[in-house]
């Protein structure tokens, strides 16, 4: 992706924070970490599309932030991915906001 700014590349964090849409996505699945979640649920609890949740959901998901836990009929759920040194990084970021 490139920012507004000279059409540089943007970091790989800030890519996760392009938009609000994404960042309401990642509150989503830091605040509810306990357990995982399809992205029906997602986009119905965070008044984001389904269409701009899966889109989301895949750049986290390609980016190691969730992982997909398992499939129930036609719905992936995900969660969080606690094991991953960048989410550990967001988790202590959370926690001092």
């Amino acid at each position: 992706r490139n920012n507004q700014n000279g059409g540089l590349p943007l970091p790989k964090l800030c890519q996760l924070f392009v938009n609000s849409a994404s960042s309401r996505v990642l509150d989503y699945f830091i605040t509810n970490q306990s357990s995982d979640h399809p992205l029906s649920k997602v986009a119905a609890e965070t008044g984001v599309s389904y269409k701009t949740v899966k889109e989301a959901a895949e750049e986290l998901r390609r980016t190691n932030v969730i992982k997909k836990t398992r499939s129930i009929g036609k719905s992936e759920l995900y969660r969080i991915n606690l094991d991953s040194p960048a989410v550990k990084h967001l988790l202590e970021l959370y926690k001092t906001a």
